[in-house]
């Protein structure tokens, strides 16, 4: 199932919190995709991330925050960096 075939899913239900989604996707590629990593250890003070991503530019860090918006919950992705 694609990443974003899981974000629909999730968003049907309205108990789905960005936990749940990121646990649907690590379940479904991690160690399956080799663009789909785990991230690295936070640097201190920083934020620490759920998941990397890797492409050509690099790597990106990123986490998931579920947040409100008119009736349906909305799971939005917030890189973090890029290394």
């Amino acid at each position: 199932m694609g990443i974003l075939s899981i974000l629909e899913e999730e968003s049907m239900f309205p108990k789905a919190t960005d936990k749940t989604f990121e646990e649907k996707l690590m379940n479904n590629h991690l160690g399956k995709s080799p663009n789909f990593q785990k991230p690295k250890p936070p640097k201190p003070g920083q934020v620490a991330a759920h998941f990397a991503i890797g492409h050509y530019a690099g790597t990106v860090s990123g986490l998931f925050r579920a947040q409100w918006i008119g009736d349906g919950n909305v799971c939005l992705w917030h890189p973090l960096d890029r290394s």
